[in-house]
């Protein structure tokens, strides 16, 4: 997700005492007062929230990296101290690699996790599964649904989901009070659909930009700019968009399937044929018809066998 390779954390594992996350001391959280913060990574996703939570006057107290000079980094700009060891905050933030959240939760076994309150990861796919084997601690997940990039800034993120889980009622309350404190709108997520809950988010942001991607390709073989052809393309996608934020899917549909136009769909296959984006075509094409409200018995019939996907 953030920081660091499996393999730099396995051999950073073996070289280190089952002491090196040792905790000091933390100030205890005591609502209505913020938890106090710290994070183990300082990659785009722990930079974006430890500098838009510390501008909301949450205390981070430690930074933790392989990269030290990220953790330096970070550290300065959220008034928090570049540590080499566990860092010491109410709630922990585990900001690493999908892949090896267990793994440093394992570690985190071997810490003297007195004095700590909660960790909590920050992977749109893992449940608090991965942090099960964290007993004299309580656990969560915290995943804002934004798209990070290098140098996110997450003040303009108003209306961002952040999926919550956690094992006890103050730590969900503290999380979700986070969440809306950025701007977000915070959903304590069913129990066991964490993965399905990020297939859809992968779905409609990753698949997003690969669609675009293709469409932009096309568009750019028929003697269109590329800059006019990405324009135009972000319009369009834009507009639609926009109009999902006011209707429904179903209403939100144009084009030749929502109209029954055989024919110009015909036309497309004819100018994909041979090509990798037929099949992505015709496998669009065939949700499309489904989701389709106005067409007769006969156009989704005629439109489906069209699309019948090639062996």
């Amino acid at each position: 997700m953030i920081l660091i390779g499996a393999n730099a954390v396995t051999g950073w594992l073996a070289k280190r005492s089952r002491n090196i996350f040792r905790s000091i001391g933390i100030a205890r959280y005591n609502s209505p007062m913020k938890p106090t913060l710290a994070f183990i990574g300082a990659g785009r996703v722990a930079s974006a929230l430890a500098i838009r939570l510390h501008e909301l006057h949450y205390v981070v107290t430690g930074v933790f990296s392989l990269r030290h000079d990220s953790a330096v980094r970070l550290a300065g700009q959220v008034g928090a101290t570049a540590v080499e060891t566990y860092p010491q905050a109410d709630i922990v933030f585990l900001a690493v690699p999908d892949d090896v959240i267990a793994e440093v939760a394992a570690q985190l076994v071997l810490s003297d996790l007195q004095l700590t309150r909660a960790v909590v990861h920050l992977s749109g796919v893992h449940d608090l599964q991965a942090l099960k084997m964290l007993h004299t601690v309580e656990i969560g997940s915290f995943h804002p649904l934004f798209p990070f990039r290098e140098g996110t800034r997450l003040k303009g993120a108003e209306g961002m989901l952040v999926g919550i889980e956690a094992s006890q009622e103050w730590l969900r309350k503290a999380l979700v009070e986070m969440a809306g404190a950025l701007g977000g709108n915070p959903v304590v997520l069913h129990e066991g659909k964490k993965a399905l809950y990020h297939t859809a988010a992968v779905m409609a942001s990753n698949y997003l930009v690969t669609l675009f991607d293709v469409s932009w390709r096309l568009m750019t073989e028929t003697g269109v700019p590329p800059a006019l052809a990405r324009e135009a393309l972000v319009t369009l996608m834009q507009g639609n968009l926009d109009n999902l934020r006011e209707v429904s899917p179903e209403q939100a549909l144009t084009g030749p399937i929502a109209r029954g136009d055989t024919a110009t769909v015909q036309k497309h296959l004819v100018a994909l044929s041979g090509r990798l984006e037929e099949t992505l075509y015709r496998e669009l094409g065939r949700g499309t018809v489904g989701l389709a409200p106005g067409l007769t018995p006969d156009q989704r019939r005629d439109l489906l066998k069209l699309l019948e996907i090639k062996d």
